[in-house]
């Protein structure tokens, strides 16, 4: 009875493998291999036909990258018309005078030429018939000059106004014209002398002011000592050699001592007659 009893369900077991097994269309795939996906059902005739054609896969729309926004450009400003200013001397900075200013475009083509009146220049649209590309400065020593001296002193730059942190009718430039003396005149009591001629070899380079002093300006770097004679009313004439100032410095000082002026007899003249004595009685 109880082998009875354990032979059922082993019975019904082999029963419901062997329906499985003949339901199964197909075989199971051996062992290691995927098993291939059962195939989609038949669809009834004319069903096919109207099934829509697989949808083509649309390409990507191409990105639109937003361009750069342009950056403004900056306006050129029209060139200058108008240039002005001033040449000084590098040594104490004091206006130089008969400087010849001349204008040149960038093709160094001449454009126009001033010189300076009280140490100032100025080109306008008057002058200028183009632009303006350099600016040249000459100045010829006016006692170098006079001396006939062969060659001329000359001293000379360029500026480019364009390269100028300044405005083009405020430039400003300095020129190297030599060595400054700045002197006194005395006579032997250590008293100004007033008005009194300082020259240099034959030409007048300075006289002295109320209080003695004087200031010569312009003199040769190459030249030294110089030599300064000094001429005063009522004074006799004395000489002075100055010796050029140090590197580095412009300015050499010098103090001139004048000594009165005693002419004596003159001997063309007749002797005045001695007052007679008067004895007494």
């Amino acid at each position: 009875m109880k082998r009875a009893l354990l032979l059922l369900p082993i019975a019904a077991a082999a029963g419901l493998v062997w329906w499985l097994a003949s339901d199964a269309p197909e075989a199971a795939p051996p062992a290691g291999e995927f098993g291939s996906q059962r195939a989609a059902p038949a669809q009834p005739a004319g069903f096919a036909a109207e099934a829509p054609p697989p949808r083509a896969e649309e390409p990507p729309a191409p990105s639109q990258e937003l361009a750069p926004a342009a950056e403004p450009q900056p306006q050129r400003k029209p060139p200058p018309t108008h240039y002005a200013g001033i040449v000084v001397r590098k040594a104490d900075g004091t206006l130089l005078d008969n400087v010849t200013v001349q204008a040149l475009d960038p093709e160094s083509q001449p454009l126009g030429r001033k010189g300076t009146q009280q140490g100032r220049f100025e080109f306008g649209p008057d002058v200028l018939t183009g632009r303006v590309g350099m600016l040249h400065f000459t100045w010829r020593d006016p006692r170098s000059e006079a001396r006939g001296d062969n060659p001329v002193r000359e001293v000379s730059t360029r500026v480019d106004p364009a390269t100028l942190n300044m405005p083009p009718d405020q430039i400003k430039v300095e020129l190297d014209t030599g060595w400054i003396i700045r002197g006194k005149v005395v006579d032997e009591d250590n008293e100004a002398i007033t008005a009194a001629t300082v020259r240099e070899r034959d030409l007048e380079v300075a006289r002295s002011r109320l209080d003695g002093t004087f200031i010569a300006r312009d003199f040769d770097p190459t030249l030294s000592p110089v030599r300064l004679v000094v001429e005063g009313n009522g004074w006799a004439t004395a000489t002075a050699d100055v010796a050029a100032p140090a590197n580095g410095s412009w300015v050499a000082n010098a103090e001139v001592v004048l000594a009165h002026f005693d002419p004596g007899p003159d001997p063309t003249l007749p002797a005045e007659p001695r007052p007679e004595r008067i004895r007494p009685k």
